[in-house]
C-alpha cells in the first residue's frame, strides 16, 4: 500500500522506484506478468514525485526501469504498444543519462533501447526499426568494449549480429557473419578480417546467459535509487 510510504517527495520517489525493481524481480522468479504491471505502476508514481530538474539522473534511472518493465510486458504479451512505450521511456532516460555523465549506464540504456526497437522490427516487414536498433547497438559498443565490460560487449555484439542477419535476410542477401561481427569488434561497418564469424560465435557463448535478461528487457539492469 503506497499510502504507508514516507511523505517526503524524494524519499517517496526512491521507495517507489525500489518497489518497482523488487516487483520486477518477483515477476521474473514467479513468471507472473501482473508483477510487471505493478512495477510499471510504481515507476509511474515515482515519476510523479521525482522532478527532472532537481534529480536528473535519478529521474533517468526511473525512466530506464519503467522501460524495462514495459519491454517485458510487450514481449511476453506480444503487445507492440507496450514496446513503443518502452522506447519512449528509454529515449527520455537518455536525455539525462548521457555518455559524458555516466558512460556505462548510457551504453546499457542504448543497448536496451536497441533490443526494444529490434523486438518491434521483428514484428513488421519493414526495416526502419531494425536500422534504429543497429544505431543504438553501435552507440552502446562505443563503451561496451570487450576489454572493459566483456559480458556486456558479448550481449551487445550478439544482438548486433542477430539484427544485421535479419536485415540481410529481409534484403535477400546471404548473411555475412564475418563482416557483421568484425563491425562489432572494430566499430567500422563492413570491415572483415576473416575472424568475424568466430567472434560472433564467441559472443553468443559468453553473452547468452548474461545478456538474456537484458535482451528481454529484464530487471537485471534496473537501478535502485
Amino acid at each position: 500500500d503506497h499510502r504507508d510510504l514516507p511523505s517526503f517527495p524524494t524519499r517517496r520517489s526512491s521507495d517507489l522506484n525500489n518497489l518497482g525493481n523488487t516487483l520486477q524481480l518477483l515477476g521474473e522468479r514467479e513468471g507472473r506478468m501482473a508483477r510487471f504491471d505493478e512495477a510499471a505502476a510504481a515507476y509511474r508514481l515515482a515519476l510523479q514525485e521525482l522532478t527532472r530538474d532537481r534529480l536528473p539522473l535519478s529521474w533517468a534511472a526511473t525512466q530506464n526501469n519503467l522501460g524495462s518493465a514495459l519491454q517485458i510486458l510487450g514481449r511476453q504479451e506480444n503487445e507492440a504498444a507496450r514496446l513503443e512505450e518502452a522506447v519512449v521511456a528509454y529515449r527520455l532516460a537518455l536525455e539525462e543519462r548521457t555518455r559524458e555523465r555516466v558512460p556505462l549506464e548510457w551504453a546499457m540504456t542504448q543497448y536496451k533501447l536497441g533490443t526494444a526497437l529490434q523486438s518491434l522490427g521483428e514484428r513488421d516487414s519493414g526495416t526502419a526499426r531494425l536500422d534504429e536498433a543497429l544505431a543504438a547497438y553501435r552507440l552502446a559498443l562505443q563503451e561496451h568494449t570487450r576489454e572493459r565490460v566483456p559480458l556486456q560487449w558479448a550481449g551487445t555484439t550478439l544482438s548486433l549480429c542477430l539484427a544485421i542477419a535479419l536485415l540481410q535476410e529481409r534484403g535477400g542477401k546471404p548473411v555475412d557473419l564475418a563482416a557483421l561481427s568484425a563491425e562489432a569488434e572494430t566499430g567500422r561497418p563492413g570491415l572483415a578480417d576473416g575472424g568475424g564469424d568466430r567472434r560472433c560465435a564467441a559472443a553468443g557463448r559468453s553473452g547468452w546467459g548474461a545478456g538474456r535478461g537484458a535482451r528481454a528487457g529484464g530487471a537485471g539492469g534496473a537501478v535502485f535509487v
